[in-house]
């Protein structure tokens, strides 16, 4: 039924299980929706917490900062409540001004966070004279009735 009603653009790029978490269902990892589709495609499958202020308030700050907001759902028998926006970012500026902005937002300031974050973008930090870190994206975890979680994918690029 969610294939059915995916836009156009929007595709299901994986589809696991996380049996590692002791998680039964699905997870459906969903790219290409947009954060101004994302509420309506959560109505149309019957997720609860799509009007929650907290919800409208990550996905406001997504589509403000972020050139790709991707959806991770997980799924039995109905749409489980915890969800995860992942915020993907061309301009690092944009992804520091989201991250800023997701902790003022948030009330979730915390100075060793904010000083590797700023320090990573501005620095952008090797780690040997092959390799170099590499921020992949942002990902926020909302879960009804508790604070978001905000965290940073990085990896590791070839120079």
């Amino acid at each position: 039924e969610c294939y059915k009603i995916l836009g156009e653009q929007a595709i299901i790029s994986q589809i696991g299980m996380m049996h590692a978490r002791g998680e039964s269902g699905l997870r459906l990892f969903i790219q290409k929706l947009g954060p101004n589709n994302i509420p309506l495609f959560l109505k149309s499958i019957g997720y609860k917490y799509v009007q929650e202020g907290t919800l409208m308030n990550i996905l406001s700050l997504s589509a403000q900062f972020a050139s790709q907001v991707d959806l991770d759902i997980d799924i039995r028998e109905e749409i489980l409540d915890k969800i995860g926006i992942e915020c993907y970012f061309t301009d690092p500026q944009k992804a520091i001004h989201f991250f800023n902005q997701f902790q003022d937002l948030f009330n979730c300031q915390n100075e060793f966070s904010s000083n590797l974050v700023h320090s990573y973008f501005l620095n952008q930090h090797h780690v040997s004279n092959d390799f170099k870190i590499w921020f992949s994206h942002f990902k926020v975890t909302y879960l009804p009735n508790f604070p978001p979680k905000l965290k940073a994918y990085l990896g590791f690029k070839k120079q």
